[in-house]
């Protein structure tokens, strides 16, 4: 470790006087920090608000029919079905594209397993070379 940190030294300063600079040049304000953007987000969460007292919270609704937020509107029968078969396809795409990664993440666990066990194999026997040569 000792040798790591002479050999790269000039170099790891190097990087962090450039983070330091870097810094410095961005130490303004976040630009989600401005005064207008912070007006125009509460004039946004205001109407938000409003429509919700308005016409009711939408989460809140206990109709089986599929509606607008703003205008409530009822979609057609079409529609929502089409939806929920949408919803039943993406569920089960899902679950095949997670099943599917797990099975690769259990063959490669099991791949890289069988090679450090194999590694660790190697190593014990020749130690044990090492050790029958040291004992003659």
């Amino acid at each position: 470790m000792k040798r790591w940190g002479e050999v790269d030294s000039p170099e790891i300063a190097r990087i962090l006087s450039e983070v330091d600079t870097a810094e410095q040049m961005s130490s303004g304000p976040h630009h989600d920090e401005s005064r207008s953007t912070q007006r125009r987000f509460a004039a946004h969460v205001l109407d938000l608000v409003n429509t919700i007292e308005e016409q009711g919270n939408p989460f809140m609704d206990q109709t089986n029919e599929l509606t607008t937020l703003d205008t409530k509107l009822v979609m057609p029968a079409d529609s929502v079905n089409t939806l929920e078969q949408a919803e039943i396809k993406g569920k089960q795409q899902y679950k095949i594209s997670l099943n599917r990664q797990l099975f690769l993440m259990k063959s490669h666990s099991m791949i890289l397993s069988k090679r450090i066990a194999s590694k660790f194999s190697q190593t014990k026997e020749f130690k044990k070379i090492q050790i029958t040569n040291c004992k003659q």
